[in-house]
């Protein structure tokens, strides 16, 4: 049965080449593209595609990376000569950033990754064939681009720029993969006569952010494209970040004199973010360095294209100056409003200033609700090592996600109970192995202590221990009653087949500690 969605957008039925020497894969993908309507022929060899390209026009090709006798990248090269209105993807089980950069180069619409979900390639192929894709490498979303208005304005996302007649043309783009978060900000002159270049620059971007989670590499690969498919040597200021949302880190590659960027959060602490001055686009021998910080929660990531800012940073003025004073005073938990207040800030210092009055302000919430999760698993040996190591080993996971120190020694001395009862009871032969998970759905820290040991009937400390008078409880349940006593809530569950598993709650402040 063909999909009415696909042939409701094709005036006439679209024709595709499929190109992989994996004959299973070939087929799946021939049985899955005919019955959405697309006319498909397929081949197991390059040289054979070739010929068929010749004898007949496709609208798409799709072919493996890697195939004996001409590879994926050679295929498409060949094609763009004898036909170079068609549109080509690569599959790939596996990716480098040179060939992503040579892909986008020919004009390689899209890579796409094994293993894939066929439902993920029939998207990939609406966008290659859609009317208003780009032909020079097209991506699926928008890019936010500079213009003279605030781009967008969101509670987790905002752009506001005021640009010259003759500064830098600007845009960001943020990719998503799995826990972790790709952010990139890309200035560069205005007068710049690449067509394209943010759709390009965007097309390498989030191949990489794929299957690279390196800021320096990323950094380093796009400085190669640069360097190698642009005539013209501009300077170009680029901010590459990646945000792990399970360990609370960014990792960051900022680089060009007048790119600023710092974290703060709703307790008015700034991290100012190192900064490289070598710009992009100039020599692509140039290796690029990568910082890391630790992010909480609540934390936002501000980047400042600006003179003037860094001037002040570099003349070591930018602690005492109140310039940084009013832009950590005008804090607020929606991007939008934050971006304004601080490029009012930046416009109403440089108009003291002569010379250029270019501004960029990117505000960008390193977590949105949705991505409040965060999970920890630790394995203790039995017999404990240091009693106070392991104390502070706990409180060290703990910290990313719970700043109130309060609340982090009510978890940690909840959770050392649990592991010293573990330790003391659960091995007959006093060696064994102690399971901690640490688990953040957003307002609420979970936690489960489990040994294998030879457990215990939990049924009476689970009916008595709120009683904090009872004998019972006080004399034989010692650390069930501080647990109880400590977390909002408590589970025991425990045989003498599975071991004890320890379960507790505690609910963290709404503000995201």
């Amino acid at each position: 049965m063909h999909s009415i969605g696909v042939l409701g957008n094709c005036a006439m039925k679209k024709r595709i080449l499929l190109v992989d020497d994996e004959e299973t894969l070939r087929w799946a993908l021939y049985e899955a593209l005919s019955e959405e309507g697309y006319e498909v022929d397929d081949t197991n060899d390059g040289i054979e595609a070739l010929e068929m390209i010749k004898n007949t026009h496709y609208d798409l090709v799709i072919s493996d990376l890697s195939m004996p006798t001409i590879n994926g990248l050679q295929l498409v090269s060949e094609i763009k000569e004898i036909r170079p209105a068609t549109k080509a993807v690569i599959i790939t089980a596996y990716g480098s950033t040179e060939a992503v950069i040579e892909a986008m180069h020919l004009g390689v619409s899209d890579f796409i990754t094994k293993p894939f979900k066929i439902e993920h390639i029939k998207n990939v192929i609406l966008s290659a064939m859609s009317d208003a894709a780009n032909s020079e490498g097209e991506i699926c979303g928008e890019v936010e681009k500079g213009n003279d208005e605030s781009d967008r304005q969101t509670e987790n996302y905002s752009i506001e720029r005021t640009l010259s007649d003759t500064l830098n043309y600007s845009f960001c783009d943020v990719v998503e993969t799995g826990h972790f978060k790709v952010i990139l900000f890309v200035c560069l002159p205005r007068d710049v006569d690449t067509k394209n270049i943010d759709v390009r620059v965007v097309s390498v971007f989030r191949y990489m952010a794929k299957i690279e989670k390196s800021s320096a590499v990323i950094v380093d690969g796009l400085n190669q494209y640069l360097c190698e498919n642009i005539k013209n040597r501009y300077p170009v200021a680029l901010f590459c970040a990646v945000f792990d949302k399970q360990k609370h880190t960014l990792s960051y590659s900022a680089n060009g004199k007048a790119l600023a960027g710092f974290l703060i959060n709703s307790d008015r602490e700034i991290k100012i973010l190192n900064n490289s001055i070598y710009p992009l686009n100039m020599f692509p021998w140039i290796k690029y360095t990568e910082s890391e910080v630790s992010a909480l929660l609540n934390n936002k990531l501000i980047l400042l294209h600006n003179d003037v800012f860094l001037e002040k940073m570099r003349d070591n003025k930018i602690t005492t100056d109140e310039y940084l004073n009013k832009i950590i005073h005008k804090y607020s938990d929606n991007c939008g409003i934050m971006a304004k207040h601080i490029h009012q800030i930046i416009s109403a210092k440089n108009q003291a200033v002569d010379g250029e009055k270019d501004e960029v302000v990117v505000v960008l919430n390193l977590m949105e609700k949705k991505d409040i999760f965060w999970e920890e698993k630790i394995f203790i040996s039995v017999p404990l090592g240091s009693y106070a190591k392991t104390v502070d080993m706990l409180d060290q996971k703990l910290i990313p996600v719970v700043s109130d120190s309060f609340k982090r020694y009510e978890i940690v001395t909840s959770l050392n109970e649990a592991i010293m009862n573990a330790a003391s009871f659960a091995y007959t032969n006093n060696r064994g192995e102690v399971l901690v998970k640490l688990l953040r759905l957003e307002q609420e820290i979970l936690v489960e202590v489990s040994d294998y040991g030879c457990g215990f009937d939990a049924q009476p400390y689970n009916e008595v221990r709120d009683k904090e008078c009872n004998d019972f409880i006080h004399k034989n349940g010692r650390g069930i009653f501080i647990m109880g006593k400590l977390m909002d809530r408590m589970m025991i569950q425990s045989s003498s087949a599975s071991g004890t598993s320890v379960f507790m709650a505690k609910r963290v402040a709404n503000n995201g500690n």
